[in-house]
């Protein structure tokens, strides 16, 4: 899996994402890392959630949080077509060297796919009307507000009862 920084235009219906990189999410430089480590001061366990423009802040604090959003690569290593999922929050418990998190996401509806050859995670149009399917990952990362080596792992425990609340029904 992997993450993607994408810039978003349009209407609901017809929404174009076009991608504007690659996100180094976790390791000793990645931007979710660096997040948990600016939070060093908060008493331990630190339960925090990231959505909408807080999660793009802090995962890509370069770029205006109202027009780009974060995706996932479900199967990067795939070579033709892709699994793309809009990552709807991070929720997370750290404590000083590790940490438990929860990647909700929502399958995205290709309303328009490029043309054959083209790698489809370039850009795309996709129907967020569409009723898709919501989705929960758990992972551990091997860091947490004070340090570590910020490696993604298995979580230590089912932690996705713990701070994951279901979205209200969509209209």
């Amino acid at each position: 899996m992997g993450f993607l920084l994408y810039h978003r235009t349009g209407q609901k219906e017809a929404m174009r994402y076009t991608l504007v990189r690659k996100l180094c999410v976790v390791g000793q430089s990645g931007s979710l890392s660096a997040w948990m480590k600016a939070h060093a001061s908060e008493s331990l366990p630190f339960e925090w959630k990231l959505s909408g423009e807080k999660l793009v802040r802090a995962l890509a604090p370069d770029v205006d949080p109202v027009e780009h959003t974060i995706v996932m690569d479900m199967m990067p290593e795939r070579l033709a077509g892709a699994s793309l999922c809009h990552v709807t929050s991070l929720a997370g418990s750290s404590e000083s060297q590790e940490s438990d998190i929860v990647i909700a996401l929502r399958e995205l509806y290709m309303a328009q796919t490029p043309v054959s050859g083209i790698d489809i995670r370039i850009a795309f149009i996709c129907d967020l009307t569409a009723a898709t399917p919501d989705l929960i990952e758990s992972m551990g990362v091997a860091g947490g507000t004070k340090g570590g080596s910020y490696k993604w792992c298995a979580p230590k425990m089912n932690i996705g009862a713990a701070v994951f609340q279901k979205s209200p029904a969509r209209a």
